[in-house]
């Protein structure tokens, strides 16, 4: 079965790893989330430098949770599968979703915890569509996202305080304009109202990033 559904298929198309746009999304990952590491900054009262603790909670977080639910899970469902983008992201999302409700400290704060991260999965699945299917965008983003909240130790868990989602939500907002940038620049738009139900493809989508920059 899985010769069949991915036959032809290179691994690294697979899992989002093709190295078209490394570099750039490197850069656009910095640049969207300066505003919200300056803000945590401004709202923290500690600093938490600990190598161990950025690793595991944002390096390996990072990778481990784009690749394995944003290209294997939400990827294989949308690009090989043919579900659509709501569908296929709904429901990687909300697996993604439950492996962080041990966030909350109570059945309300557990609930918001899957809520807020089932929402940023979908928003994760989104970037790495319009990113040209490659994992870097998002993956970039996960892992500065989670840094600047765990070295100013910002409160709240995944569901995070109103302070702090309001310097999150401006780098969310940075994405979004990044990516309507290239669309203006000639990028495709991946995610439109044909694919929102049903996936149109049937092969991959080949990126095309190597003249794009911020």
């Amino acid at each position: 079965m899985a010769s069949l559904l991915f036959k032809d298929v290179d691994l690294t198309e697979i899992l989002g790893l093709k190295i078209v746009g490394f570099q750039h999304y490197f850069l656009a990952a910095v640049a969207c989330c300066l505003p919200m590491t300056i803000g945590y900054a401004y709202l923290s009262s500690e600093l938490n430098l600990a190598l161990s603790g950025i690793m595991v909670g944002s390096v390996y977080a990072g990778v481990f949770e784009e690749i394995l639910f944003r290209a294997v899970l939400f990827g294989v469902l949308f690009r090989y599968c043919h579900l659509g983008f709501i569908p296929a992201a709904l429901f990687s999302s909300v697996i993604f979703g439950f492996g962080h409700i041990y966030q909350g400290h109570d059945l309300i704060s557990a609930f918001a915890a899957f809520a807020i991260t089932s929402v940023a999965g979908t928003w994760f699945a989104w970037l790495f569509c319009e990113s040209g299917y490659r994992i870097w965008f998002p993956l970039w983003m996960h892992i500065f996202m989670n840094a600047a909240y765990g070295i100013f130790g910002m409160s709240g868990g995944a569901a995070g305080d109103l302070a702090g989602n309001i310097f999150k939500a401006s780098s969310i907002i940075l994405t979004l304009l990044y990516i309507h940038l290239l669309v203006c620049r000639g990028k495709k738009r991946e995610i439109t109202f044909l694919n929102l139900w049903k996936s149109q493809s049937t092969t991959s989508t080949k990126a095309t990033l190597t003249t794009q920059s911020i």
